[in-house]
């Protein structure tokens, strides 16, 4: 299911439109291009449409009708308000013939990806970042400030890319276009996402959204995959999907393996779900991995780099699925956030003074994080005022008696930026002493980097020819989660507790309860210092590419830490050193805009 794109202009009063791959058909599936006469309206995009049937009745029309119907009929009814009443990904342009107005909207949580450009007649859009760009002014200014951010290892914003004549709508958001001007505002944010009582039914209530949210990507996926990790994340949608589709004997389930490895802690799980579900299971072995290989194929499709850095060996499954058949495949990325830790649980604990229950409940961290439970309650015990008196008397102690006025500062991984940004990157809400589980949970789903990778998902996926289906962002299940009380999210020592809770009985109890979290840190670490043959290369003072972006020193001061420690370098310094490498990698690729595709105006038959 191919992407799009498209063309507006302010004077001819009419979209120019082709869809981004061959012998594709606009009148069946999410993809849509159409004209609707009695209202005056020409329409395009994508919708999964998974509420199109209920709005089709609210809005007095047939069952059945196509997708473009509801929404000119939507559109006639609600205005801007469309946006907010359709349900499944989305990335939708209404125009408006009469007055020449466009409407653009995009799904709230920006999984149907969506670019523009202003161009010298209106505006240029596509799915494609690189397509977006092909069809402005054929200019590439590389955006200073996105690079710095990279470099920095956050993302700014939700609307710039890497190239200072393309931006992207904001997941949430729709943008209305006329001769006269424009306007771009919100019409969702998860900051405003009531907070509910609890209900004793609130597992059974989740578990039913998540089915829903399984059966409503399933209802378009063609033949579909599941990725399969071991975790409680894929573990629930295979499970979901089992519920709804009954018979999964040929569904194929992938999982990347490391069984060479002494602290790969996943592969029990999935031993234990192969045996539990009756699936077509499909193993790639990944213990020995470069983390740059192969990322050079997924530059241009994304039109810059992105902080995936297991992007390399994740996306090792995508040409596997398609090599069996996959037209879509499913993948559990979001339940993290979705579903939540319940870390700020503790910190609500403490400000109300609950020790023993904050003792209890730290257990789920300390399981999770693989450190004592008492360094986990030890962290909190500032809310106390003899801790922090106590904490004052020992900074005096330490503290030097004597400073070295000469003594050269060592040169850090947060150092090897040459242009700072004048916004640093964010502050962790943890370092607020009042933060609350909802603070948290809401900072992690609207984070600019959960935008974009739900976007480095999809174009990747889209690549090789697959849909990628991520359950876990359906606006239902988002807005019953965050507005959960925080004992759903922590409880008695369990973290996620309200995924779990839904899945007993479902999944293998093994899966259903784990507390460990596989950490991929030393097989990342590995690869890159020990496997990557043009890090070297890459990363180095004389790389030209390089040159005004990174200090000259950080270069001697990484690989001489890298001489000293090999991959037992620190984590931090270990991703800079990957961020600076793709950064390179990217730089020094062939970044001329690809040819942009042969548009037509709407409803003018031919090839297109």
């Amino acid at each position: 299911m191919p992407g799009f794109a498209l063309t507006w202009s302010r004077s001819r009063r009419s979209f120019a439109f082709a869809p981004l791959a061959d012998e594709t058909t606009l009148d069946e599936g999410p993809l849509f291009a159409a004209i609707d006469s009695p209202r005056s309206l020409q329409l395009a995009g994508r919708w999964r449409a998974d509420n199109a049937q209920d709005l089709a009745r609210t809005l007095g029309l047939r069952a059945g009708a196509p997708i473009h119907e509801v929404l000119a009929a939507g559109w006639c009814k609600w205005q801007t308000g469309l946006a907010d009443r359709l349900r499944g990904p989305f990335a939708v342009t209404i125009l408006e013939v009469e007055s020449n107005t466009l409407y653009v909207a995009r799904d709230f949580a920006g999984v149907e990806p969506l670019f523009y450009t202003k161009i010298a007649e209106g505006l240029a859009l596509s799915s494609s970042p690189g397509i977006a760009r092909a069809l402005g002014d054929g200019t590439d200014p590389v955006d200073l400030a996105s690079v710095s951010s990279f470099l920095d290892g956050h993302r700014t914003g939700k609307t710039e890319t890497f190239y200072a004549n393309v931006a992207r709508l904001a997941p949430g958001h729709w943008m209305k276009l006329s001769p006269s001007g424009e306007r771009v505002e919100p019409y969702w944010s998860v900051g405003k996402v009531e907070p509910r009582p609890s209900r004793a039914d609130a597992a059974e209530h989740f578990r039913e959204l998540l089915d829903r949210s399984v059966a409503a990507s399933a209802a378009e996926s063609g033949r579909p995959g599941v990725l399969l990790s071991g975790g409680l994340d894929s573990s629930a949608i295979l499970a979901s999907f089992a519920q709804h589709s009954g018979d999964i004997s040929k569904l194929p389930s992938l999982s990347m393996t490391f069984r060479g490895n002494d602290g790969w802690a996943d592969g029990k799980y999935i031993d234990a779900l192969r045996q539990h579900f009756p699936m077509d299971h499909h193993d790639l072995p990944s213990e020995k991995h470069d983390p740059l290989a192969s990322l050079d194929l997924y530059l241009p499709v994304l039109d810059g780099p992105c902080l995936g850095y297991g992007l390399s060996i994740s996306n090792r499954l995508l040409p596997m699925a398609a090599s069996l058949g996959c037209t879509s495949l499913f993948n559990g990325h979001g339940g993290d956030e979705v579903v939540s830790y319940g870390a700020g649980r503790l910190n609500e604990l403490a400000l109300r003074g609950h020790w023993w229950r904050l003792w209890r409940e730290a257990e789920g961290a300390a399981h999770l994080s693989s450190i004592p439970q008492w360094k986990v309650f030890d962290k909190y015990l500032f809310h106390r005022p003899e801790r922090r008196w106590l904490d004052r008397q020992w900074k005096r102690l330490r503290r030097p008696a004597i400073t070295e006025p000469d003594l050269q500062p060592e040169v850090r991984s947060d150092d090897l930026l040459l242009h700072h940004l004048e916004e640093g990157p964010p502050q962790s809400l943890r370092s607020d002493p009042a933060h609350t589980e909802r603070d948290l949970q809401i900072s992690a789903i609207d984070a600019p980097l959960q935008a974009h990778a739900l976007e480095t998902l999809v174009l990747c996926g889209r690549h090789h020819g697959l849909e990628t289906a991520l359950p876990f962002f359906d606006r239902e299940l988002v807005e019953f989660s965050v507005g959960l009380p925080s004992d759903w999210k922590l409880r008695n020592g369990y973290t996620r507790y309200i995924l779990r809770k839904g899945m007993e009985g479902r999944v293998p109890d093994c899966v259903t309860w784990r507390r460990d979290k596989n950490d991929f840190t030393n097989d990342f670490q590995t690869g890159l210092i020990e496997r990557s043959p043009q890090l070297r290369d890459l990363v180095s003072s004389s790389n030209s590419n390089l040159k005004g972006l990174v200090s000259p020193q950080w270069f001697d001061h990484i690989w001489s830490k890298v001489t000293q420690q090999g991959s037992s370098i620190p984590g931090d310094d270990a991703r800079a050193l990957w961020r600076v490498a793709l950064l390179a990698l990217w730089l020094g690729s062939d970044r001329r805009a690809q040819l942009p595709p042969k548009l037509r105006p709407i409803g003018v038959e031919g090839d297109v």
